[in-house]
């Protein structure tokens, strides 16, 4: 397995096989939407209440009474709170539903990975670091729960709210809302640029984190043979190395997101500066009123936390389809050993096993082995049932290689082993390592 970190931003076909885990909850997703939906609505409605207070009540454009103004005040306060309710309930169902989805599609993809990973062969393991393996199961399923929790979701919630907010804008003041839009340009050239560097930087920083991880879990695995020949030092000093490649690669991520964010604020607070200028002077030649001014303001901070959140959320994608190849890499991984479509049944065993020319080396499927990779070389000899063979020789002379064929976890590449007359590749898996055992 690769761990060469991934390198499209966006994969329709990844992204079409995450969807598949997500398809099982689709009422669930598609409750939320309806809650994202009031969401939007309910928090573009917010700026309308100040502009109805404030010209309504507060600056009236034509004198009314002051019973009047209170009683105005008083529905348009009661109005702010009801619409704010419903804004903070759908927000509630919104996140829960989203977050319960989001953790059961993780129980889903956990569950396959390690069903998965029971049913593959040694073979498997000998060419895959387990801690590699490991953070499959962990920290590559965990972002796809936040790339469905908060990247996906968060896309489509951001985009509502653009669109909720621009088109209360335009049918408002057309004008104002130009003059917002003249910093969108520049915004989106600042948040193309910034990508560009998080996407090199996150990809870096899974790559090293992988590498990190793979050699954490070889040196506590080994720490026995680690401390007999005195490498403690040594391997201490590998480890600080990777381990501050792994810092560089993580201040290189802040060092973009320091620079992101007071970038797209001052970009913003921009857009305000213009709008209390040419709408102030809108509101001084009496072409506009305060309350449009002051509910322009709410609406264009409004509009740039989203504009803003889209480049964070874009990273969710990057580390999503990273993690997704890698997962996807783990479960298409082929089974090489496979139960024969009409296996032997075996009612017992009587015990007799027999190796006829069998050749063994730890090479991939369909790589040629060469000379120097056989670690059986045309063994042969039958054991009667009930005889007592015991096995001697150096390390690395084939001794647990010949146990491991007889339970079926390797197949030669040449000859064959026999139970009781019958290839092991006749009898299914399980059964056969049961009668073994």
């Amino acid at each position: 397995m690769h761990e060469d970190a991934y390198g499209k931003a966006f994969d329709r076909v990844l992204f079409a096989r995450i969807l598949q885990y997500v398809r099982p909850y689709r009422l669930q997703v598609g409750l939320a939407l309806f809650f994202l939906l009031l969401t939007t609505l309910t928090a573009a409605a917010t700026p309308l209440f100040f502009k109805w207070a404030i010209d309504g009540a507060l600056v009236p454009k034509e004198a009314k009474p002051l019973a009047e103004r209170f009683a105005l005040l008083l529905w348009v306060s009661l109005g702010f709170l009801l619409v704010r309710f419903v804004n903070f309930a759908a927000t509630y169902g919104q996140t829960y539903l989203i977050q319960w989805v989001g953790q059961r599609v993780l129980f889903d993809l956990r569950s396959a990975l390690f069903a998965k990973l029971m049913r593959l062969h040694p073979g498997y393991y000998d060419r895959n670091p387990v801690g590699r393996l490991m953070t499959r199961v962990t920290s590559d399923v965990d972002a796809i729960n936040q790339f469905i929790t908060g990247g996906l979701v968060g896309v489509i919630a951001d985009f509502f709210t653009i669109f909720g907010l621009l088109a209360f804008m335009l049918a408002l003041s057309p004008k104002l809302t130009l003059v917002v839009l003249l910093v969108v340009p520049v915004l989106l050239w600042v948040t193309a640029w910034v990508r560009n560097g998080m996407r090199a930087a996150y990809r870096e920083m899974r790559l090293r984190l992988a590498r990190l991880n793979a050699a954490l879990q070889e040196n506590l695995s080994g720490v026995e043979t680690i401390q007999l020949f005195v490498k403690e030092k040594e391997r201490e000093a590998r480890f600080d190395r990777m381990s501050q490649d792994l810092l560089k690669a993580w201040v290189e991520i802040v060092r973009w997101f320091a620079l992101f964010f007071p970038v797209v604020g001052f970009l913003g607070d921009f857009a305000v500066a213009s709008l209390l200028f040419y709408g102030g002077s809108e509101v001084v030649r009496g072409a506009a009123s305060l309350g449009l001014l002051v509910a322009f303001v709410d609406y264009t901070r409004q509009l740039f936390q989203p504009l803003q959140d889209l480049s964070d959320k874009f990273n969710l994608f990057q580390g999503a389809m990273a993690s997704a190849e890698r997962i996807f890499g783990v479960l298409d991984a082929e089974e090489e050993l496979k139960d024969p479509e009409d296996p032997k049944p075996i009612l017992r065993f009587r015990g007799e096993v027999a190796f006829k020319d069998v050749w063994l080396a730890y090479t991939p499927k369909g790589v040629e082995p060469s000379e120097k990779d056989w670690v059986l070389k045309g063994v042969s000899f039958r054991i009667a049932p009930g005889e007592k063979v015991a096995l001697v020789g150096a390390t690395g002379a084939g001794k647990t290689s010949v146990v491991s064929l007889i339970a079926r976890f390797y197949d030669p590449q040449r000859g064959r082993v026999l139970i009781d007359g019958e290839d092991v590749r006749n009898y299914r898996q399980e059964d056969l390592r049961r009668h073994v055992g």
